[in-house]
């Protein structure tokens, strides 16, 4: 019998999750179909009850549910839990658990593409919601210097610090302030955890820095991955700055729920080659 899982979230056009999956499944010979379950508000939580049939493995969770989806999973791993927010879906058992793959991926892109040290670094965070949050506590055992938050509504930029206040030094900032473009220039490491920039949106040719704020030195980080080279990586690089695209975040988080969801090591380059071929 073929198996499935899928991606939740809404929009779901920019999604190349369905590709570099299947191609996974299919090049280990899995009887797995992977899905786009494109989900109104309304039918989110009905849709999250449908994994408890027999046929679903689990599901990708993605924008804007990453953090709502708590409350309709039977239990969390460690990491997810003290995240506060979800990307991946096991069931097991019947009982659907909830689990966090960005934070490694977010890490471990960092490590793979490129020599930088947190230790004592700056590092400025744009968005507040559950890709924001991955990052954030991925870096706690990092040794960091310190962290600001940049969000459009300071409330959620708040809610995430305070969260985050017993372990991180953080400050917060809305997008307009002064305060903002200062953060972008002592920043070390900069990461867009937002969707601005991402095809198929209304944000998909913004941007909330220019190039003369960035410092030469520094590392940004952009997660979205649809464009490979959006707006933001655009402009970092006009400022001499390294650039990191949201792509092999994906792949990293993406193999990670693949091992949860068949307890089988993710075929990585096949998943790569496939993202790739899409995007190019």
């Amino acid at each position: 019998m073929t198996r499935l899982v899928g991606i939740i979230g809404n929009p779901l056009a920019h999604s190349i999750s369905p590709i570099f999956q299947q191609a996974a499944f299919d090049f280990l010979k899995l009887p797995i179909q992977y899905k786009i379950w494109e989900t109104r508000p309304s039918e989110f939580k009905l849709n999250i009850q449908n994994l408890r049939s027999f046929e679903y493995l689990g599901a990708n969770i993605t924008i804007p549910y990453k953090e709502q989806v708590i409350q309709y999973v039977d239990d969390l791993d460690s990491k997810a839990r003290l995240i506060g927010a979800i990307n991946t879906i096991v069931k097991r058992d019947n009982k659907l658990i909830g689990y966090n793959t960005d934070a490694f991926g977010f890490i471990n892109s960092i490590r793979s593409n490129s020599n930088f040290n947190f230790k004592d670094k700056k590092i400025l965070i744009l968005g507040a919601g559950g890709a924001a949050r991955a990052a954030a506590f991925s870096m706690i055992d990092e040794e960091i210097m310190s962290l600001t938050i940049a969000n459009r509504t300071l409330k959620r930029a708040s809610d995430l610090a305070d969260n985050l206040s017993g372990f991180i030094n953080v400050d917060i900032s809305d997008l307009k302030s002064p305060v903002f473009e200062e953060s972008v220039r002592k920043s070390n490491l900069i990461v867009n955890a937002s969707s601005v920039g991402m095809a198929h949106t209304i944000l998909e040719n913004k941007n909330l820095i220019i190039a003369d704020w960035i410092s030469p030195g520094s590392l940004i980080f952009d997660m979205v991955y649809n464009p490979l080279i959006t707006p933001l990586i655009k402009e970092a690089k006009k400022a001499e700055a390294e650039v990191i695209s949201g792509l092999s975040m994906l792949i990293y988080q993406g193999a990670e729920s693949f091992k949860l969801w068949t307890d089988e090591e993710a075929p990585i380059q096949i998943m790569a080659e496939a993202a790739e071929l899409v995007l190019k």
